[in-house]
């Protein structure tokens, strides 16, 4: 899990169909370490993500610059 004062990037372990139920604003990426998942790339993202311009295939980092 990384927190962005607006959201968050989490791993796949995390359930992202009950965050956006919650209203969370969340990127999901598979990395093994923490620098690896900031320069890996989004492969599902939450409505609340969307709508910051966040979408699937972008770079984790980038991802959390628009939730800055």
């Amino acid at each position: 899990l990384i927190r962005a004062r607006k959201g968050f990037a989490v791993c796949a372990h995390f359930n992202l169909k009950t965050m956006e139920k919650h209203g969370v604003t969340a990127v999901m990426f598979k990395a093994k370490t923490i620098e690896g998942a900031l320069n890996t790339k989004v492969i599902a993202v939450t409505s609340h993500a969307r709508a910051l311009g966040i979408k699937e295939g972008m770079v984790v980092k980038d991802a959390l610059e628009k939730m800055m």
